[in-house]
């Protein structure tokens, strides 16, 4: 894992970064970065959908990344994340 995936899992998960590794670790795609600017990866979106109950792209992009803080909420990036949402609900 990217050392600054690393240090921004640690960061803001603390010992729940393990289990967003192991998400990463299962599924290598899920260790691929949401945009290439931000230490973000897709696991961490398929742990705020399953277990942050995150609803919405806001949800993830505003409230549990950083993404839109660093002005890397991109439409590409929302299509991506809000597809990701809707798989949960089949």
């Amino acid at each position: 894992m990217d050392p600054a995936t690393a240090r921004q899992l640690a960061t803001h998960y603390g010992s729940l970064a393990f289990d967003i590794a192991r998400l990463a670790n299962e599924d290598p795609a899920l260790g691929e970065r949401v945009h290439p600017d931000g230490p973000e990866i897709w696991a961490q979106v398929a742990y705020a959908r399953d277990h942050e109950w995150a609803a919405t792209a806001d949800d993830v992009l505003r409230r549990r990344t950083t993404l839109t803080v660093r002005g890397l909420d991109t439409g590409e990036v929302r299509a991506r994340v809000e597809r990701m949402l809707a798989e949960r609900d089949g």
